[in-house]
């Protein structure tokens, strides 16, 4: 994919670039220190810019690093000294940008710590990990069957665990999945979470595969359509002479059409 280049002005910077590129929030903070005024369009484009980035590490579950410089750069932009002029556009731009740095710094916190004894001896914390571990995703109503427990319960019990990062929650359609987190292994003996496939890697596998698949159907169809198009051609050809033995008079017919 093509990135864009760095703009000129914030304003006409592309969001998903600003959202994604690896050098966009270096770039946002020399914007911000020579931007005039702030306008609705630039303090939109740039909150968008935030709550994409922040969606993503939360749901990648990425290094504190990646957290860190984040926070950094929504704390310097959403500044007191610009606190007021961002929060007398249409949304407090500032009182946004700071809860989501209250997000950011809980999550930190977390990073730094170790899984507590509470958390690790709580039950079926370790058995859900084990049951898990081979299968690297279990569907949340077989953990219900499996462990013969209320849905609250595991609910709670999963909450618990995924804010320690033990395991990830998703859902694909109307069912919730559940894999092994980064720090699954401060719970489970000899498990190695550099050896099993992230969640980014298993989602990375399946787009990959479904643009295999929409590729095998269009050259699919392509075939199909080159098969009724020879099919067609093969029927107005003209056929092989024949004598007409009924008709007596030697008059040559094509599929008992006469010709001309």
């Amino acid at each position: 994919m093509n990135t864009p280049s760095k703009p000129v002005n914030l304003g006409y910077a592309d969001p998903n670039w600003l959202a994604q590129s690896p050098v966009a929030l270096s770039y946002i903070l020399e914007s911000v220190d020579t931007l005039p005024e702030w306008d609705e369009h630039t303090a939109g484009l740039l909150d968008y810019a935030y709550r994409v980035r922040l969606a993503r590490l939360l749901r990648t579950h990425a290094e504190a690093e990646e957290f860190r410089e984040l926070n950094q750069n929504i704390l310097k932009v959403a500044h007191p000294i610009r606190e007021q002029e961002l929060n007398a556009l249409d949304k407090p731009y500032a009182v946004r940008w700071l809860a989501f740095s209250d997000i950011l710094e809980d999550r930190l916190s977390v990073l730094g710590l170790t899984v507590p004894d509470s958390v690790k001896q709580r039950r079926y914390v370790k058995e859900i990990l084990e049951w898990i571990l081979p299968q690297q995703e279990v569907a949340q109503q077989k953990l219900i069957d499996h462990f013969k427990i209320e849905e609250a319960n595991l609910s709670r019990i999963l909450t618990v665990m995924e804010g320690w990062e033990l395991v990830v929650r998703h859902r694909r359609k109307k069912e919730k999945f559940v894999t092994l987190g980064p720090r699954a292994h401060e719970v489970l003996d000899g498990y190695d979470s550099m050896a099993i496939r992230s969640r980014a890697d298993m989602e990375q596998e399946m787009a990959h595969f479904k643009q295999e698949m929409a590729q095998l159907k269009r050259t699919n169809q392509e075939l199909l359509k080159h098969c009724k198009v020879s099919s067609t051609d093969t029927n107005k050809r003209p056929a092989t002479r024949q004598r007409s033995q009924d008709l007596g008079i030697g008059q040559t017919v094509y599929f008992g059409i006469p010709a001309q």
